[in-house]
């Protein structure tokens, strides 16, 4: 469907700024707006917002080519001499424990399971 429609000029102005921000045209844009203001459901399902970002286009800016194999880069790491592995395992034993902690709390709070 074809329409043609009369807009204020300052909607006008923030409408082609808005596409040339996401790479579209303003028809575009206006269409999709349009589309999403007379969608019945109010909250997209997660493929929604999935299949929504597949459809933006690619921003040349974002995409840097690889220059070396992440694998190969990894295993050529240097390795640090102040890296204390057994230092480290019973940090990360205390994060765990406080995230299970911070969890089990939250799961009361919501109402998930009763407090004991």
């Amino acid at each position: 469907m074809t329409i043609t429609i009369k807009l204020p000029a300052p909607i006008e102005e923030s409408l082609r700024e808005a596409a040339t921000i996401q790479r579209i045209s303003p028809e575009e844009l206006a269409a999709q707006i349009l589309e999403e203001a007379f969608q019945l459901e109010l909250f997209e399902t997660l493929e929604q917002v999935v299949e929504r970002a597949k459809r933006l286009p690619r921003n040349p800016d974002n995409i840097r080519p690889a220059t070396a194999s992440l694998k190969e880069l990894l295993e050529d790491a240097p390795v640090d001499p102040e890296f204390d592995l057994t230092a480290w395992q019973r940090d990360w034993q205390k994060v765990e424990k406080e995230m299970k902690e911070i969890s089990r709390a939250n799961a009361i709070a919501e109402g998930f399971i009763p407090p004991q």
